[in-house]
């Protein structure tokens, strides 16, 4: 393997994980006052980190997914791994039905991790101001 692109991939995971635990808010949160499909896995992973794998499934139970399709991109990325484009779309089409499937059922269940608080919406504080001037 080309040591460039491995340090390459390295330095650009190192970036991205460090402006998440610094810079990161939930744009979807942020919009919308809901939480969004993906609510939880920071800390799913966090508890992954520190070995507490029913917490971990606690805050978001797909997060072994998420795993699974990062080392199956990295394998692909570095041609150890071969997938057809139909089996990919397969996948990612499976994984977004999984991830929205979940996200109902949490949501609707009352799950403590998802949740909506609409005076933290941006859509309603606009719409709080234009139509009720406060």
């Amino acid at each position: 393997m080309d040591t460039k692109k491995i340090f390459k991939a390295a330095m650009t995971l190192a970036v991205v994980f460090v402006l998440i635990l610094l810079l990161y808010h939930c744009p979807f949160s942020y919009l919308f006052g809901l939480s969004c499909p993906g609510c939880g896995m920071t800390r799913a992973f966090f508890s992954l980190l520190q070995l507490r794998f029913a917490e971990a499934f606690y805050y978001h139970p797909l997060f072994p997914l998420v795993i699974l399709l990062a080392l199956g991109y990295i394998l692909m990325y570095f041609r150890i791994l071969r997938i057809s484009e139909r089996t990919k779309r397969i996948v990612l089409t499976l994984s977004c039905a999984l991830f929205i499937l979940v996200y109902f059922i949490r949501l609707f269940s009352g799950h403590p991790v998802v949740a909506w608080d609409k005076e933290k919406s941006l859509f309603h504080r606009i719409f709080r101001c234009i139509f009720m001037h406060y």
